[in-house]
């Protein structure tokens, strides 16, 4: 597992997500790119 990964949240968050996720961004729903995306979205939101 990725370092610094929550297992539940990341199964949680991929699972609500896979059936309406665009086939082109699927590497956001490998563990590297789902937290890259949620520190995204993070960092913006302050």
């Amino acid at each position: 597992m990725h370092p610094g990964l929550i297992l539940f949240e990341y199964l949680r968050g991929v699972l609500s997500r896979i059936s309406t996720h665009p086939h082109r961004l699927i590497h956001e729903l490998t563990p590297a790119g789902w937290k890259a995306a949620r520190e995204a979205a993070t960092a913006q939101h302050g």
